[in-house]
C-alpha cells in the first residue's frame, strides 16, 4: 500500500464531524477517564485523524477524543489530515482505534460496506484488514441478524440490542426459522433452551428439555402458524421452552382434526380460546371433546354446527362454567340450532378410528397385517421394543383385553428368552446341564452340591435343544410342587 500523505493542522472543533460507520464505543467509565486525562493535560494526547469532505473534515480516528474535547471546553485541536477514499477511511478507522471496544453490529455493517465498495469476498477482506476470516464472518453475522430482525419487525418494534448477544446466540438467531428466532429472542435468547449442531457447526436440529432431551418435529411446521406464535407471547412466563411446548401441543391438537378435511384457518378461531388461556378449559382433550361435538361428520369435508362467533359467545356467557356444564350448554345450543342433539362426544369409536388412521398411514406392515384389536395394534406399535420381539408376540397371540403393562412384560420375557438361548447355545451339554440343575429352587448351590451333581449327570444325556427348552421352563418354576413334578418327569423320562 502506498504511503499516506500526512498533514498536521490545528482545526476548530466545529469543522469536524464523526463518520457514520465507526464501530468503536466506550463505556461511561472509560469516557470519564478520557475526559479527566484531557483536563489534566490541557490538550489532546494525540492528533485526531481526519480527511476533508464538502462540509469540513470527517473523523477517521479520534471521535471519542473529539467528544471529550467538547466536554472540557477546547475550541480547536490538532488533526492529522490524510487523503483516503471510503474504503481506506474505514480500514484506517478499524486499525487505528486504541480506546474502547468495537460494537459488533456496527463492525459487521462496516465490513459489509467495505466488501461492497471493492467487491471483496470475506476471505479477501480478512487479508486486506490483516484479521482472521472468522473475525469477518462473525461480525457479518451480527449485521445479518439486524437485517433479519428489521425485515420482520414493524416500525414500533422495540429495539433489540444485538451487540449484547454472544456470537453463539447470534449464530443461533440467524439459523433458526424467522418466527421461531424472534420468539426465542423476545424470551431472552437463552442458549440453555436450545441444543444441537449440524456438520458445519451451525445450530440446525433443535430440541426442548422435557423429561430429558426430547426432539420435536421440524421447526418449519411452526413457521407458517403466525397467529399461534403471536398468541403464546406473554402466556408462558417469558420461557421459550414453555412457548415451544405450547405451540407443539396446539399444532398436534389441530393437526388431528385437519386429517378429517378441515383447513387450519377454519378451526383456528375455535382452538385459540383454549391455547390463548382465555377459556376455563384446562386440558387439550377437553378442547377436543368440545370441538368433536361441533363436528357434523356426515359431510366431507365435515362442517361445523356453530360458527366461531356463536362458539365465542357461549364461552363469554359461561366463564364460570365447569367443563361439564359448558359441554352440556354447547350440545343444547347445537340442538336448538339443528333440532338434533349430537351424540356423546369423543366416543371410543372416534378414538379407535383416529388410531386406525395413524396405523394405516404410519405403522409398519406387520402391525397393519395383524389380526389383533386396533387398541392392541396401536399400543404395540407405540411401545419402544424391537420389531422382532413384537412379531414373536403377535405369532403367540394377544388377547384384546390385555393391558399395556402385560404386553410390556411379555415383550421383556421374549427378549430375555432370546438372550438366554444365545448364551446357552455357546455352552457344551455338560456345562448347560449344570447351569440348569443349580437353578432348581429346591437346591442351595453351596449346601446341595452332590444333589446338583447327580441331577447334572442325568440331564447331560439330553440334547442341546431339549436342555434349552428345559432351561426356559425352569425360569418360571415356583415352589416345591412345580420343582418336584419337574424332577419326577426328568427321572421317569430318563
Amino acid at each position: 500500500m502506498e504511503q499516506q500523505e500526512v498533514t498536521i493542522l490545528t482545526i476548530r472543533l466545529t469543522e469536524l464531524h464523526p463518520n457514520d460507520y465507526n464501530p468503536n464505543q466506550m463505556t461511561e467509565e472509560e469516557f470519564a477517564e478520557l475526559v479527566a486525562e484531557l483536563k489534566y493535560l490541557g490538550r489532546l494526547p494525540k492528533p485526531i485523524v481526519v480527511r476533508p469532505d464538502n462540509s469540513g473534515y470527517v473523523i477517521i480516528d479520534g471521535e471519542q477524543n473529539w467528544r471529550a474535547a467538547q466536554e472540557v471546553g477546547l475550541t480547536e485541536v490538532p488533526c492529522e489530515v490524510i487523503k483516503a477514499d471510503d474504503f481506506e477511511a474505514m480500514r484506517q478507522t478499524y486499525k487505528r482505534n486504541q480506546h474502547g471496544t468495537h460494537n459488533p453490529v456496527k463492525l459487521g455493517q462496516m465490513f459489509q460496506r467495505m466488501m461492497a465498495a471493492r467487491g471483496l469476498s470475506q476471505r479477501a477482506l480478512a487479508e486486506e484488514m490483516e484479521v482472521s476470516e472468522g473475525t469477518v464472518r462473525n461480525a457479518l453475522l451480527y449485521s445479518q441478524a439486524v437485517e433479519l430482525r428489521n425485515s420482520y419487525a414493524g416500525k414500533e418494534e422495540k429495539k433489540i440490542l444485538f451487540e449484547k448477544l454472544s456470537i453463539r446466540q447470534i449464530r443461533c438467531y440467524v439459523h433458526l426459522p424467522r418466527k421461531i428466532a424472534d420468539l426465542w429472542l423476545d424470551y431472552g435468547a437463552d442458549l440453555e433452551e436450545i441444543a444441537g449442531r449440524d456438520n458445519n457447526g451451525y445450530f440446525y436440529q433443535y430440541t426442548v428439555k422435557r423429561k430429558g432431551w426430547r426432539s420435536y418435529p421440524e421447526w418449519g411446521r411452526f413457521e407458517h402458524l403466525e397467529n399461534l406464535i403471536d398468541f403464546v407471547r406473554g402466556r408462558t412466563g417469558g420461557r421459550f421452552r414453555e412457548a415451544i411446548k405450547l405451540l407443539h401441543k396446539w399444532h398436534e391438537c389441530m393437526a388431528g382434526w385437519m386429517q378429517f378435511g378441515f383447513k387450519e384457518e377454519d378451526i383456528l378461531p375455535y382452538f385459540s380460546h383454549h391455547f390463548r388461556g382465555v377459556w376455563q378449559v384446562r386440558e387439550e382433550y377437553m378442547m377436543d371433546s368440545c370441538f368433536a361435538a361441533l363436528v357434523d361428520q356426515s359431510t366431507y369435508p365435515p362442517r361445523l354446527f356453530l360458527t366461531s362467533e356463536e362458539f365465542t359467545n357461549l364461552i363469554e356467557t359461561g366463564k364460570s362454567d365447569s367443563h361439564t356444564n359448558f359441554e352440556d350448554r354447547l350440545r343444547l345450543a347445537i340442538g336448538k340450532k339443528t333440532s338434533h342433539l349430537p351424540e356423546p362426544v369423543w366416543s371410543e369409536k372416534v378414538k379407535d378410528e383416529l388410531k386406525q388412521f395413524e396405523i394405516d398411514t404410519k405403522a409398519p406392515e406387520y402391525i397393519k397385517a395383524s389380526n389383533v384389536d386396533v387398541k392392541i395394534k396401536y399400543t404395540l406399535w407405540k411401545l419402544d421394543y424391537p420389531d422382532w420381539a413384537k412379531q414373536e408376540l403377535l405369532k403367540a397371540g394377544i388377547d384384546k383385553y390385555t393391558p399395556e403393562e402385560t404386553i410390556k412384560w411379555q415383550l421383556k420375557k421374549i427378549i430375555r428368552q432370546a438372550e438366554l438361548r444365545q448364551k446357552w447355545a455357546e455352552m457344551d451339554n455338560a456345562t448347560l446341564a449344570y447351569e440348569i440343575a443349580k437353578r432348581f429352587p429346591i437346591y442351595n448351590i453351596k449346601k446341595d452340591y452332590e444333589a446338583i451333581s447327580v441331577l447334572t449327570n442325568k440331564l447331560a444325556i439330553l440334547t442341546k435343544e431339549e436342555l434349552m427348552i428345559l432351561d426356559e421352563y425352569t425360569e418360571w418354576l415356583h415352589g416345591w410342587k412345580d420343582t418336584a413334578a419337574m424332577i419326577r418327569a426328568i427321572t421317569l423320562g430318563l
